[in-house]
């Protein structure tokens, strides 16, 4: 298909708004045809683009019944922003004549069989135009991306397009993995995306066209140092992309395998003026654009820096998808289409992947100057420079080769590639468990060094090899490499010695990897030392002397030292543990029976049988005959054979007593533990820690436990199919399980006390709870489930509680329901919290327990209290507080002081609010209570801030703000988010208001906090009334209102019934209005809520003013000054005065209106409010209804009384 070209450009209208915008289509530079459009930045744009990136970076759900997909497809069909955001931008920029040339440039590119290339220009003074998903663009009929004949890429301004010479040489591509074992930093499927990209570049392989490297590690020294000895056309980063203050960021690593963020003026400067030709960012967010900084992100800057072709993702995008991604973009490529095509095709692939969510097509961005700029077509074969080097690492290794299908031990490789290329190591044992993958990890090395080494030799090791077989095999090895000098004394009747000596000068001069694979069958009966003498001296003599070049690698099940000790340092020894879940899920992956499990699934066959490669293997091929949920059932049979095919019986039976007691002690623990763990598990009463170094190494050399590095110290960790041998011989052997789990639970109390570890101190409770000690179990709970609470992991908290009531009695359960009854408040579910309460106050009572008594009470206060009922929630506080004073619980008078200033702050008494929380702050100082005093600071913001003092409301906000922040406190951090976005919503900032409602509304979500959720969705509601968009305002109200009504909220239900009202009233649907207001003012009454009560009779007021009742408005307006008087509500005051003045004017009482204006007007200056514009405006029009003259005069009159 041929494809016309189409310039397309966005640039600031001459009109003097930043919301109005000129899209042009230009030819040969020249405008062609424009439509200026208006496009405002509000909250429902801002929303709306929310909603589309929530969605393109969910993974999609997977219905477990017909109903519950049925619902998951209404659900999608409801909720489309893509598709509702792509048709607004498409109806706004392509209308009038524009459109119509677009339309007409589409149309006859069809009519001939072609296609249209479209290049999207944005110019620097709109970077919030350039920042939207353009790839998101709909005609109402489907989106232009996903059409086969319309292309669509991006140009920064001032970048013209290319021609670039093609290329007729081979290809080169550098690939750039990063997977840093960071914590900070999610992991990514890096060797499968390896794995993807040289089979999408296979063909091009096959016949030499390509070169592909892969970076051993992601460290920018390393790529740097690629990219300063080789010629790229094509770069190709695979990991994670972040933003940190506004500013783009890709996570490269540093010498420690740990996060290293590099910004992208620095990567922009590594990759330009270099030929690159393409790069592509697979990594979340690399594609992102900055509002502040037009074509701030790294995606743009290379295009401006002369790359000619630069792919990106806008928004996060899935591991699996990425990888699908990766392949078939450049399985195009290879096959000679343009870049953009192929970016065509990968986005249709992506579209209808069974695992994608629907969204994630339109995810990658591509900036483009020359689409051919790596066209492959006049690609020649790269030239054989004179090697002997084997097309297939396999011809030289007698052992299995996994071209496909490896997974983990990147560390590993790591290692062992850093010791032998700096000639530090000189050879490695890589031992450990029978099926732990050694020989795998050998020859892995082997085919990722390939380019390094001159040639590998690998061999089988059996108990009867000679010295001879080792001698004449590498012999042979020599000669194909061309070297025969071995060859030539071989067969004479020298000394072996002399041999071996000319073996080493050799060796020394070639760099070869010589693996010896499988040599425990070499080892004594004791698996310290080799058996056979003469091999023994062989082995050393080579270890010896073969000081560079070549390596070698042992590959063993049981560890030892082949130099008895001497250079150390010379030998690396490598233990291979079990491959953790992820790995073993990308190993399930590659095998069919196993592959299309669900995730669930995988993890409960992982949990049974561990991350033993062999196993799995050995699992997969069970499952094909018995199916996996019969297998899970019964897995005797595959246990039967895993401890034959390991040597389990036999290893176990050569361990010495001290080291058959600490395998056995040691299968209590899950997880992997330090040496001092280790040490405490086999210890008793008289001596708490005895040494356990011999037995530990005894444990190692035998491969029954293997040796982790965890960032600076070392772990330890039984094979799953060794713990569960342990475990099983465990109680046999005469050992009492639940005294070590008791004594495990112990090690980890102890530690917590050296650590303050939350999560030390939860294994501790896991592992009391396995013994059955409840009591115990539950103490750890109560002493952690706040902090678990403040650090948002509720569901866990409440798990752990349930637990607790579960399998506790008598006071430790009704204390375990009182903890969960909290919670339950703490979510918004006030029916469930009232429940638990009033059921377990009666247990209180019948058990004198006053303290539980006294809390018990508060909290039931505190419900009546959010529900409305203060008559009821004074009367509970007041019998709280009295039990408290008796009992000297002097931080439970300060909250109980806090409440009683929250009913009075609720009921508008501020000055007394006030006071209540500066005594109740007074106190908690006093105690030190860090967490009480930020949560009454908030309170006594609110005061201010309802009052229209924002500074003073600011000032406490940000001094419990920065108490939360210490004490982890998100509960806190999101209240106080949500009312800096309160007051910049007062002072009319939308935008920055709607920022702070955002963050805090995220995580509220994440800490399952209903009531929360309703009070900021019921703000975000109130913007968009504020911004005309009552459609958008009446769903936030709808969904606030629907929560609280499930909570039992009265306050809540009031105050939102109020703004639905508004909203009808600013409709004209006046009558649905004040139905509406009068069901909000009798529920507020009913409340005591003489603000919520003011603010509605100010409302019904308006209602009667816009109908003519001007009489009923000044009675409404005049009974709601009032109390906002009484309640010293500045803005209020000022409001209600404007629309008396409104209804003074009305009336033709233009002294009154004039006197009402100023007043008003005067306040909301103080408060620095923009509602002093709105009086302004009332101010002009009195001015012109009463004359300039009559006007000043009673100006004059009014302010000089």
């Amino acid at each position: 298909m041929k494809y016309s070209s189409l310039y397309f450009q966005v640039t600031q209208s001459s009109e003097a708004s930043s919301h109005k915008y000129r899209a042009s289509i230009l030819q040969d530079g020249n405008i062609v045809v424009s439509n200026d459009f208006e496009l405002r930045q509000d909250l429902k744009l801002s929303q709306m683009l929310e909603k589309i990136e929530e969605k393109v970076t969910k993974s999609p759900e997977k219905p477990e019944n017909q109903k519950d997909k049925v619902e998951l497809l209404e659900e999608e069909e409801r909720d489309k922003p893509h598709i509702e955001f792509g048709k607004m931008l498409y109806s706004k920029v392509f209308s009038g004549q524009l459109g119509e040339y677009f339309n007409n440039s589409v149309k006859e590119v069809q009519e001939n069989g072609n296609g249209l290339r479209i290049s999207l220009r944005f110019g620097e003074d709109v970077p919030e135009i350039s920042a939207l998903p353009w790839e998101y663009l709909h005609d109402d009929e489907d989106f232009l991306i996903r059409r086969r004949n319309i292309l669509i890429s991006r140009l920064p301004a001032g970048v013209k397009r290319k021609n670039l010479e093609p290329l007729d040489s081979v290809l080169r591509m550098l690939v750039i993995i990063s997977g840093p074992d960071d914590p900070r930093i999610s992991p990514l499927n890096t060797e499968k995306e390896q794995e993807i990209i040289l089979e999408a570049v296979d063909k091009l392989q096959r016949y030499q066209k390509i070169k592909v490297d892969f970076t051993e590690d992601a460290t920018f020294e390393n790529v740097e140092g690629y990219l300063n000895e080789q010629d790229y056309h094509i770069i190709h980063f695979t990991g994670h992309g972040i933003s940190i203050d506004g500013k783009g960021h890709l996570v490269f690593e540093n010498e420690g395998q740990k996060a290293r963020f590099i910004d992208n003026k620095t990567l922009s400067d590594l990759f330009s003026e270099r030929g690159i030709r393409l790069v592509v960012l697979s990594s979340c967010e690399s594609a992102k654009g900055s509002n502040k900084k037009a074509f701030g992100d790294l995606a743009s800057m290379l295009s401006k820096k002369g790359i000619p072709a630069v792919v990106a993702m806008q928004y996060s995008v899935l591991d699996d998808v990425a990888i699908k991604f990766a392949y078939h973009f450049y399985r195009a490529i290879a096959s000679g289409k343009p870049v953009d095509f192929a970016l065509k095709e990968a986005r249709l692939v992506m579209k209808n992947l069974e695992n994608g969510n629907g969204l994630d097509f339109a995810t990658p961005v591509l900036y483009l100057s020359d689409c051919n700029c790596v066209n492959v077509e006049n690609l020649k074969p790269e030239t054989s420079e004179f090697e002997i080097k084997p097309t297939k690492l396999s011809d030289l290794l007698d052992l299995p080769v996994m071209n496909k299908g490896f997974v983990a031990r990147k560390k590993e490789l790591r290692i062992l590639e850093k010791g032998f290329r700096s000639d530090v190591k000189r050879a490695a044992i890589i031992h450990g468990f029978g099926g732990m993958g050694k020989t795998v990890l050998a020859t892995r090395l082997a085919k990722k060094m390939e380019e390094y080494f001159d040639g590998a030799l690998g061999m089988k090791c059996t108990s009867t090899i000679r010295p001879e077989d080792i001698l004449n095999k590498i012999n042979s090895f020599l000669m194909m490499k061309g070297r025969y000098e071995l060859n030539q004394i071989i067969n004479q009747q020298v000394p072996f010695q002399v041999k071996t000596s000319l073996l080493v000068n050799i060796l020394n001069q070639l760099r070869f990897l010589i693996i010896l694979d499988n040599f425990e069958d070499c080892l004594d009966e004791d698996r310290k030392d080799i058996e056979n003498p003469e091999l023994k001296a062989f082995i050393r003599h080579l270890f010896n002397n073969t000081i560079s070049n070549t390596k070698f690698i042992i590959t063993t099940r049981y560890d030892f030292d082949p130099l008895e000790g001497r250079l150390p340092e010379s030998i690396g020894h490598i233990s291979l543990p079990e491959l953790h879940f992820p790995q073993t899920n990308w190993l399930m992956n590659n095998l069919t029976e196993l592959a299309d499990l669900g995730i669930q699934k995988k993890k409960k066959i992982y949990d049974v049988i561990g991350g033993h490669p062999w196993t799995i293997g050995q699992f997969s091929k069970h499952a094909a005959v018995k199916g996996v949920d019969d297998l899970l059932l019964d897995l005797s049979p595959l246990k039967k054979e895993l401890i034959e095919f390991t040597l389990l019986e036999k290893s176990f039976s050569k361990l010495d007593e001290g080291a058959k007691k600490l395998l056995l002690c040691a299968s209590i623990y899950e997880e992997a533990i330090a040496v001092e763990a280790l040490s405490w598990i086999i210890g008793n009463e008289k001596d708490e820690s005895p040494a356990v170094g011999e037995p530990l190494n005894k444990l190692l050399q035998w491969g029954l436990i293997s040796k982790e590095q965890e960032y600076d110290k070392s772990v330890y960790l039984e094979h799953t199919i060794v713990k569960d041998f342990a475990r099983k011989k465990l109680e046999k052997d005469g050992l009492n399980k639940k005294e070590l789990l008791i004594r495990a639970a112990r090690y980890y109390e102890n530690l917590v006390s050296q650590t303050g570890n939350l999560w030390d101190y939860l294994k501790a409770r896991d592992y009391y709870f396995q013994a059955g000690d409840w009591e115990s179990a539950n103490e750890v709970v109560e002493s952690t489930v706040n902090s678990l609470i403040h650090w948002g992991y509720i569901k866990l908290a409440m798990d752990l509680l349930n637990d607790s009531i579960n399998t506790t009695s008598g006071e430790t359960k009704t204390n375990a329901e009182y903890n969960l009854a909290i919670i339950y408040y703490l979510l918004g579910d006030l029916n469930t919290s009232l429940k638990i309460y009033s059921d377990i106050l009666s247990k209180y009572e019948e058990m004198g327990n006053k303290n539980g008594i006294a809390q018990t009470l508060y909290q039931l206060g505190m419900i009546h209290q959010d529900q409305g009922n203060y008559k009821e929630a004074v009367k509970l506080y007041n019998h709280s507080l009295k039990i408290n004073k008796e009992l000297g619980n002097k931080n439970e008078v300060a909250y109980t002081l806090h409440q009683f200033g929250l009913i009075h702050q609720q009921q508008g008494n501020y000055e007394e609010a006030a006071k209540k929380y500066t005594q109740s702050i007074k106190m908690k100082t006093e105690l030190g209570d860090k967490c009480g005093i930020a949560y009454t600071l908030h309170q006594l913001g609110n005061v201010y801030c309802i009052q229209g003092n924002y500074g003073e409301a600011v000032k406490n906000y940000d001094q419990s703000m920065k108490l939360n922040e210490e004490l982890g406190d998100k509960n806190g951090i999101a209240k106080a988010l949500h009312q800096f976005g309160l007051i910049h919503q007062q002072q009319g900032n939308y935008e920055e208001a709607a920022k702070k409602y955002a963050q805090s509304l995220k995580m509220k979500k994440e800490l399952g906090d209903k009531s929360g959720i309703a009070i900021t969705l019921h703000q975000l509601g109130m913007i968009h009334e504020k911004q005309g968009n009552y459609e958008e305002a009446m769903k936030m109200y709808n969904q606030s209102l629907k929560i609280a009504d499930e909570l039992g909220d009265k306050n809540g239900i009031a105050i939102t019934l109020h703004q639905l009202g508004t909203i009808h009233y600013f409709q004209g649907n006046y009558e649905k209005a004040s139905d509406l207001y009068n069901q909000s003012l009798k529920m507020k009454k009913e409340m005591g809520d003489k603000n919520g009560i003011a603010q509605t009779l100010h409302q019904l007021g308006m209602i009667h003013q816009d109908r003519g009742n001007y009489k009923e408005a000044v009675k409404m307006y005049n009974q709601s000054l009032k109390m906002k008087e009484e309640l010293e509500d500045k803005s209020g005051i000022a409001s209600t005065l404007h629309q008396l003045g409104v209804t003074n004017e009305k009336k033709g009482e233009c002294s009154s209106a004039l006197r009402n204006y100023l007043i008003s007007f005067s306040i909301f200056e103080q408060l620095n409010s923009p509602n002093k514009e709105i009086v302004s405006k009332s101010l002009l029009r009195l001015r012109s209804q009463m004359g300039e003259e009559e006007f000043n005069a009673e100006y004059e009159k009014l302010v000089n009384e």
